[in-house]
C-alpha cells in the first residue's frame, strides 16, 4: 500500500464552464473526457464521471490548483477536495498479477486490450474500484475505498 499519496477530486459544473488549459499547464497532465483515455503513472488523473476527476499527487499545492481553477472557470461551480484520507492504493506486480485481478473483475486486463497507461472504473470482489496498468511487468495501481482496502488486500494476499 502507498502511503503519503495526496488525492484530490476535482468537480465543475457545468463541464461547458471550464477552460482546462490553465489547470492543465499547471499540472502537466490533460483532464481525460472519458475512461478511454490513458493516463500518466504520477501525477494520474482519473475521469470519474462527467465533470469530476480524481487527481492522485499532484506536484503543485492545493491553493496553486484552487487559484488555477477560479481562474479556468467562468460562469461554473467547481469543488476541489481532498480526498487523500478516503481512498487506499494498493498496487500489485508480477508474473501473477494479471491472473489474480482477472479472477475478481470482468475487465481483459490482458497486455493488447489493455495496455499501459490505461485504467478501468469497474468491480474488483465486488467492489468498486479503479485498476490502472503502469507498466508491462505487469504492475497495477488498484484505487479502492480507505473501508474497505484491508478486504481487498487480504484477498490479494497483501501483507
Amino acid at each position: 500500500m502507498l502511503s503519503g499519496t495526496r488525492k484530490l477530486r476535482l468537480q465543475v459544473r457545468p463541464r461547458a464552464g471550464i477552460n482546462p488549459a490553465p489547470i492543465e499547464s499547471l499540472l502537466g497532465i490533460t483532464l481525460p473526457e472519458s475512461p478511454q483515455e490513458t493516463v500518466n503513472n504520477d501525477p494520474a488523473t482519473y475521469w470519474l464521471g462527467p465533470n469530476d476527476w480524481l487527481l492522485v499527487n499532484p506536484a503543485p499545492d492545493i491553493d496553486s490548483i484552487s487559484s488555477a481553477l477560479c481562474a479556468s472557470t467562468s460562469g461554473a461551480t467547481s469543488v476541489l477536495t481532498d480526498v487523500t484520507d478516503a481512498w487506499s492504493i494498493i498496487e500489485i506486480s508480477g508474473e501473477d498479477a494479471t491472473a489474480k485481478l482477472a479472477a475478481g473483475c470482468s475487465v481483459d486486463l490482458h497486455n493488447s486490450a489493455f495496455p499501459s497507461g490505461r485504467y478501468a472504473l469497474t468491480r474488483l470482489q465486488h467492489l468498486s474500484v479503479i485498476i490502472h496498468r503502469l507498466d508491462d511487468t505487469p504492475r497495477f495501481r488498484i484505487l479502492v475505498d480507505r473501508s474497505v482496502a484491508q478486504f481487498l488486500r487480504d484477498w490479494l494476499g497483501d501483507e
